[in-house]
């Protein structure tokens, strides 16, 4: 090889192992990223699976204490309806005492 060539050839050579050492670094740095976003992610991934399952959790409850709230609303107006009934029956049964009342009392 002539001398030109070599001293051509010599920091081409370098310049070109340098770029490897610096190409190799960063394909591990890389690679040290990519393996924490992938934690990172799947991290997250079981945080929205938990947070999913305590949505649904939540929502059967919800909807379980919607059909209590219900069924409370129709026994309430049920009791209502029969409190109102019973009132109507003590209003009817004062009037018959308040009569025989007036019946049994001698005249003044």
């Amino acid at each position: 090889m002539s001398k030109s060539v070599r001293w051509f050839l010599v920091p081409v050579l370098c310049a070109a192992l340098a770029l490897m050492v610096f190409l190799g670094m960063n394909w591990l740095d890389l690679g040290k990223r990519l393996r924490e976003t992938n934690a990172l992610l799947d991290e997250s991934r079981a945080s929205w699976e938990k947070t999913a399952s305590e949505k649904e959790e939540l929502q059967d409850q919800l909807k379980a204490l919607k059909d209590d709230l219900r069924e409370a609303s129709l026994s309430l107006d049920e009791a209502e309806e029969r409190a109102a009934s019973l009132e109507g029956e003590i209003a009817q049964l004062r009037d018959e005492i308040a009569s025989l009342n007036a019946k049994l009392s001698p005249p003044d």
